[in-house]
């Protein structure tokens, strides 16, 4: 990323490396590329089975579905 396209994120970033030592964020919304991020349980179990994810962790559950 440059630093120029998006300096709030940048400082964001600056920021958490000086404070705690993090270097990166992870943006965990869960959605398909092109698609609404999942909103409901449905959308989960929808976007589970589309992106054909091995495993799903909801509310410190881990739920495998075979």
């Amino acid at each position: 990323m440059e630093k120029e396209s998006n300096p709030l994120l940048d400082l964001l970033l600056i920021r958490l490396e000086e404070a705690f030592s993090i270097i990166g964020l992870l943006n965990t919304s869960l959605n398909i590329n092109g698609q609404a991020n999942c909103e409901t349980l449905e959308d989960i179990f929808e976007t589970f089975f589309l992106a054909d994810l091995d495993f799903i962790a909801i509310d410190g559950e881990l739920l495998i579905i075979f």
